[in-house]
């Protein structure tokens, strides 16, 4: 009898035991699963990152816009050294002499230039537009690098920005990163930059730009407005059926 009632005692013993085994296997596996899960979400939140993108982009595109319109105006540059006033507007010369001889192409690389302009105009004014204020009053942490890079690369139809810009955006277990952003602006800048290199060209080589021959050898792709103005040519320069225009000046001799 005590036999029967020890060895009771004994399993119960033994039932509690596993009991207690189990639920501390239990908890240890529940408590892994949620240190990792939180380790999963600290990684990344894919879902921020769309908005984070369209907001410095949105920036690009407004700034990019700004500039673009800007050369078009001005003769491919922001700041021009040697202009002609034409409605407002500071229009480089392309080529130019004070003397009575051809004029000489002051821009012989213009693409390249305007490729130079755009990026110093982007980089300067990018930094006052990203503005995370209005992220950190939601309690998020910032670090964004003090330093942001621009390319460009202008083609025919398109110009196209890039910005490496490294941001971390913390708040809890969310982190998210970003460097890489890009604008395609949808603008014929390098071909009508082609066009105004040919006009330079042939100003140079017989002392005008005969414009109507020119635009039949283009079969029409290419519309060339020229305006005197106070012994400078301006001509404006349009591809059909698109609205971005680009307009530079020429001065081949002084005129009394």
């Amino acid at each position: 009898m005590f036999d029967s009632k020890k060895r009771g005692q004994v399993t119960i013993f033994i039932i509690l035991g596993i009991i207690i085994v189990a639920i501390i296997g239990v908890a240890y596996f529940l408590i892994n699963q949620s240190a990792k899960d939180i380790r999963q979400d600290a990684k990344y939140d894919d879902s921020k990152l769309q908005p984070l993108k369209d907001y410095v982009e949105s920036c690009i595109k407004f700034h990019g816009t700004e500039v673009i319109n800007l050369l078009g105006r001005q003769g491919g540059s922001v700041d021009p050294g040697l202009y002609q006033y034409y409605f407002d507007s500071k229009v480089s010369y392309l080529c130019h002499t004070d003397s009575f001889t051809a004029c000489f192409n002051r821009k012989p690389n213009l693409i390249g230039h305007m490729e130079n302009e755009i990026k110093s105009y982007l980089e300067n004014n990018l930094r006052f537009c990203i503005d995370f204020q209005q992220v950190k009053e939601f309690g998020y942490n910032i670090d964004a690098s003090d330093e942001l890079t621009v390319s460009v690369s202008i083609g025919d139809a398109n110009t196209i920005v890039n910005l490496d810009y490294p941001i971390t955006i913390k708040k809890e277990n969310t982190i998210i990163k970003e460097n890489r952003f890009s604008e395609t602006f949808n603008v014929p800048l390098g071909r009508l930059a082609e066009v105004a290199l040919d006009g330079v060209e042939e100003e140079i080589n017989v002392g005008d730009f005969f414009t109507m021959p020119y635009m039949l050898r283009n079969r029409g792709e290419v519309e060339i407005e020229r305006q005197a103005v106070r012994g400078s040519k301006v001509y404006i320069l349009n591809l059909r059926d698109n609205p971005y225009s680009f307009q530079y000046a020429t001065r081949s001799f002084v005129e009394e």
